[in-house]
């Protein structure tokens, strides 16, 4: 008997059969309702949701018959359906079974095959709302998964143990100038626009991941695209495996890393500019501390770099500038504005010299200032120039004069 009362709809036209169906039923544990016609058995199943079975009998009268009764309830209700009639020609079974395939039972069968064809019908039932529940769980993962394929920011592919091609996400694909990710199934590297060389590195790389079992990550690379770019790319792979860790192929992911090798390139011409510019090149911190000088700097002072880093330019000061520059100096780059000026400096060695400088103030994003930077320039032997240049004319004028 049922561990817990389950409720039966008993869809019966005959009173004898139904009343003896309903009272065996109970006897075996079951609550069991009672309609005579399909039309009834429509409006009971809308008003009582407690009803967890049907025994539909097929003909019942005059009106709907139970296929059709079965039909209707099904197209808007989940609930198992077994069929008790007395026919049992073959026509009418396959029949019902289009309709539900929770059992077929004839009339003269006994109560103890009635019941067990109803315990079949709820395993049957239960079993196929935990597959339906199991594949709406993985439907689910699906779409997850392939919701983050479709919006991360780069490419992911994945191929076999031969390197051909089983998938990959939209920015894979437009990247290799496919219609849609579909088309990249069963192509390899040489099928698609990138140079053969470049083929061939990313097969030697698949190759190794698949061969060693072991992941290659950060792989730097360049990939002619259908666009005629180069652009540069930042690959990971790592091997795939199936439930019994057999090596079945590998998965990559790639981040286009163009801009940032455009912005590296950049910056190393830049730093080369400072690094062998005629002239000298000091960055501080907001507080005056030595972040960096260029080679030109150290030539000029003597100085070593591990000598002047962290300290305060002050150490190039001599008794021959005048003070006052210095005050003026700080309020104009703390202001924001760009300082301009000469200094006579102070070598390691005691010598001095004579430099013109611009200061200003670097900023970030926000206008915050992080740091200061001078340019300055030697004019040493331009000042001693022009000094005798100067006392040259002096004395010209003073024989003028003397004339």
């Amino acid at each position: 008997m049922p561990a817990t009362r389950k409720t039966l709809l008993l869809v019966e036209d005959e009173a004898v059969i139904a009343i003896t169906e309903k009272f065996a039923l109970e006897r075996y544990g079951y609550s069991v309702l009672h309609v005579t016609t399909g039309e009834k058995a429509l409006e009971i199943v809308e008003t009582n949701p407690e009803i967890e079975l049907i025994l539909m009998d097929i003909d019942l009268g005059t009106g709907i018959d139970g296929t059709q009764a079965a039909e209707t309830i099904l197209e808007s209700h989940d609930i198992p359906i077994v069929f008790v009639s007395s026919h049992s020609e073959r026509e009418v079974v396959e029949k019902t079974e289009k309709i539900t395939s929770y059992g077929y039972v004839l009339k003269s069968s006994s109560i103890t095959v009635l019941d067990a064809s109803i315990k079949m019908a709820f395993k049957l039932f239960d079993a196929r709302k935990q597959v339906q529940k199991r594949s709406d769980e993985l439907y689910e993962r699906t779409q997850l998964l392939e919701n983050i394929l479709e919006h991360f920011p780069g490419s992911v592919f994945w191929k076999d143990t031969a390197s051909i091609y089983q998938g990959c996400n939209t920015g894979f694909a437009l990247a290799a100038g496919l219609g849609c990710a579909a088309d990249i199934v069963g192509k390899t590297d040489f099928d698609l626009p990138w140079k053969s060389k470049e083929a061939a590195a990313y097969r030697a790389d698949d190759s190794q991941v698949i061969s060693t079992q072991l992941s290659k990550l950060h792989i730097e690379e360049t990939q002619h695209q259908s666009d005629g770019i180069i652009h540069w790319y930042d690959t990971s792979k790592i091997p795939l495996f199936d439930s019994c860790k057999h090596v079945i192929g590998v998965l990559g992911v790639a981040t286009d890393v163009s801009e940032k090798k455009r912005q590296e390139t950049h910056l190393r011409k830049l730093i080369l500019a400072i690094e062998q510019s005629p002239t000298t090149i000091l960055i501080t911190d907001i507080n005056g501390s030595i972040e960096y000088v260029n080679p030109k700097f150290l030539e000029l002072t003597g100085y070593s770099r591990d000598e002047v880093m962290g300290k305060n330019p002050r150490i190039l000061k001599s008794d021959t500038t005048p003070p006052s520059i210095y005050p003026e100096l700080w309020n104009t780059i703390k202001d924001g504005g760009i300082w301009k000026g000469i200094f006579r400096n102070k070598r390691k060695d005691g010598s001095l010299y004579i430099e013109e400088a611009l200061i200003a103030p670097v900023t970030d994003e926000n206008g915050k200032q992080i740091a200061y930077i001078a340019v300055k320039e030697d004019i040493t032997e331009r000042e001693r120039i022009l000094g005798e240049l100067h006392e040259s004319n002096a004395r010209y004028r003073q024989m003028l004069d003397s004339q």
